[in-house]
């Protein structure tokens, strides 16, 4: 896709829908912005979401309040009751494996595989396992939105569009990769080559 043409699709959809910030309608773009810089600067400050309090897991996790900022604009784990329960009480096993991504440079997939591993493990013996790749790419994309993209059931019509896939299953970590990985490389020659 053409940057000409992305652009073009992020303005449509900046018109078409409108967030929530302060209390106030803005622009998707504006919302997402704002979002994604609080996000990342609790990164920054905490290290690690173990680290963090509850009510920043919560606006990292997607099921935050919004009354005020619409923190779920990337997608909401509002109806995942296991991981909304693994983020509020018992989240040290989710933060261990959201450890193994790093915040800055690359991103391999030995990191990749180890976070999958570690939080699959996190939810064993529970339901979560077939919603996976949905709770796991909204804390991806939220660390690193550089690398990662969110899936949600109402986003994934447009994501598996622009990734040029039919369908990725709930549990298709190696498909996810794969996909986020040539989009990467894809962004790299692209900025390596243009002017």
């Amino acid at each position: 896709m053409k940057w000409e043409k992305y652009y073009q699709i992020v303005l449509d959809e900046n018109d078409k829908r409108d967030g929530t910030l302060m209390g106030k309608k803005r622009g998707a773009i504006e919302v997402r912005l704002f979002v994604l810089l609080t996000i990342q600067n609790l990164f920054y400050d905490y290290k690690k979401l173990s680290n963090m309090g509850v009510g920043e897991r919560k606006i990292i996790s997607g099921f935050a309040n919004e009354k005020y900022i619409q923190w779920n604009i990337f997608g909401s784990t509002r109806r995942l009751c296991y991981f909304k329960n693994k983020i509020i009480k018992d989240y040290l096993s989710i933060s261990n494996s959201l450890d193994e991504i790093p915040l800055k440079g690359k991103v391999n997939k030995t990191n990749y595989f180890n976070f999958v591993k570690k939080f699959e493990k996190s939810f064993r013996g529970t339901e979560i396992k077939s919603l996976g790749l949905v709770s796991a790419s909204r804390l991806l994309s939220m660390k690193r939105p550089d690398n990662f993209i969110c899936l949600t059931s109402g986003n994934k019509k447009e994501v598996y569009k622009y990734l040029n896939i039919k369908s990725l299953q709930a549990k298709d970590f190696e498909g996810y990769w794969n996909r986020s990985e040539e989009r990467r490389v894809g962004k790299e020659c692209r900025s390596r080559w243009s002017p």
